[in-house]
């Protein structure tokens, strides 16, 4: 474990650094894995053993069954790096966090558990299992669809006061993960790596890194399609 009882008791004084956060999913999506990898990342379990522990399924019946029945929550500490809280304005103590981590139900049996967590989650992490046996392009072709699908979803429900509630993948606000294999990413993290390494500025690399923006390493030019070259890949695909 990476933290302790106390450490926790000291940031639940914190209320400024408290999250509560669901994770909601379809059955079978993955969700419970994500969340087993979650909980291997704070420390709780070993990498090798999410996805197999399904630690918020503390039923008989869900560990028997395979599925989350009852909306389960777990309390996760994370520090947070000076350089990822630059940008957030809102108030905080310190770099510490107390994330209080909602497994709910993917089953439609069982959505009342999760319009219950639901209403006492400040974010919610959306699960979608969108890819498999497919190549760099059609993955992005998938992921393209899954985001617009989602985002007329969000659109539909839309609340003015909260503003622009739709997610981007050139602004950072949607990540790609693999709960099983414990990794995940957004445009940022590929987009800071890659404006270092050749000069350039970080919000042009995020952009081009989404949407039709085409690179060719042979004659390291960017175009707006692709040109045909056998090395003329989607910005995306190619890094």
């Amino acid at each position: 474990v990476k933290f302790t009882a106390d450490e926790l008791r000291r940031i639940m004084d914190y209320k400024h650094n408290i999250r509560n956060m669901s994770v909601i999913a379809h059955v079978d999506h993955g969700k419970s894995t994500l969340t087993d990898s979650l909980v291997a990342a704070a420390g709780i379990i070993a990498q090798e053993v999410a996805g197999d522990v399904r630690m918020t399924d503390t039923r008989a019946d869900e560990a028997e069954r395979g599925i989350t029945i009852k909306s389960t929550g777990i309390s996760l500490y994370y520090e947070m790096s000076d350089e990822s809280l630059k940008s957030y304005k809102g108030e905080r103590q310190g770099n510490e966090y107390l994330i209080n981590l909602i497994d709910s139900p993917g089953h439609v049996d069982f959505s009342s558990e999760v319009t219950a967590a639901l209403r006492i989650t400040d974010d919610a992490l959306v699960v979608v299992d969108c890819v498999e046996g497919v190549d760099g392009e059609e993955a992005y072709q998938t992921f393209q669809r899954v985001i617009e699908n989602a985002n007329v979803i969000m659109a539909t429900y839309e609340d003015p006061l909260l503003g622009d509630v739709q997610v981007y993948p050139e602004k950072g606000t949607v990540a790609f993960s693999a709960g099983l294999h414990g990794w995940a990413f957004t445009l940022t993290n590929f987009a800071k790596m890659y404006a270092s390494k050749f000069g350039v500025d970080e919000s042009k690399m995020m952009e081009r890194l989404w949407g039709e923006n085409f690179f060719d390493p042979a004659t390291r030019k960017w175009t707006s399609k692709n040109t045909g070259s056998p090395t003329c890949r989607r910005g995306f695909v190619q890094f």
